[in-house]
């Protein structure tokens, strides 16, 4: 009788060692199952706040679609060397070499959704050696026309350079100033296209002094869910 008791002990011992190390596998399982849960909600919540930079014509991914900038010209901004001053009516009508800038803000949506872009000018110095001219100095006009529309619109008025303090919602970084702030909702392709204007404000004083101003156009652009909006 106590050599049967000993065998059933044994047997009862090893079921619950067999129960417990299948609880240890449940229990581990679950914490698996917890954790990839939680790294998929993360990962939604941050496609919310996705922000692209697009410039010198790339292609940036917006969730469900793109958004694109594309340089007319081939260039990626507009330069003063030693220009002139002028009035405001002068220079809205400017057509010369290095007095427009051409570019145009595709987007490609596979759904409808709200996608907020800014468009943006940030001076750049190059290489050049010649004196920058003020930011109060030089003037920008910028004008928009939607396809199929053939004519332009103005959508900011003769302004000086304006840079912001700070980062704006929409992503376009301090020192940077904000020509144009638009929206794309449509689904498939909508084309937004552009002309740039820049000037020497006729009040500038300029001497003989061979002077400079230049700026690259870039475009930000964010996601907007529906509860946002």
């Amino acid at each position: 009788m106590k050599e049967s008791k000993s065998m059933n002990d044994k047997y009862v011992d090893e079921y619950i060692t067999e129960g417990q190390e299948e609880k240890e596998k449940n229990r581990i399982w679950l914490l698996l199952m917890f954790f990839v849960i939680m790294l998929v909600v993360a990962t939604i919540g941050c496609s919310y706040s996705i922000y692209i930079y697009t410039k010198e014509g790339g292609n940036s991914d917006v969730e469900t679609g793109t958004v694109s900038l594309t340089y007319t010209e081939g260039n990626t901004g507009i330069a003063l060397t030693d220009a002139k001053p002028m009035n405001d009516e002068v220079g809205k009508n400017l057509m010369g070499t290095n007095q427009k800038f051409d570019f145009t803000i595709q987007a490609t949506l596979s759904t409808k959704m709200n996608v907020d872009y800014e468009i943006s000018a940030v001076k750049q110095n190059g290489n050049s050696s010649l004196p920058q001219l003020r930011e109060d100095e030089v003037k920008l006009y910028l004008e928009r026309a939607i396809d199929p529309d053939n004519s332009y619109h103005a959508t900011l008025n003769p302004t000086h350079f304006t840079p912001l303090d700070n980062p704006s919602d929409i992503g376009t970084p301090g020192g940077s100033m904000i020509l144009e702030k638009g929206q794309f909702t449509e689904e498939g392709t909508t084309i937004h296209r552009y002309r740039l204007r820049m000037w020497i404000d006729e009040n500038a004083y300029v001497d003989s002094t061979p002077k400079r101003f230049a700026v690259r156009v870039n475009v930000y652009a964010k996601h907007v869910p529906k509860e946002e909006v």
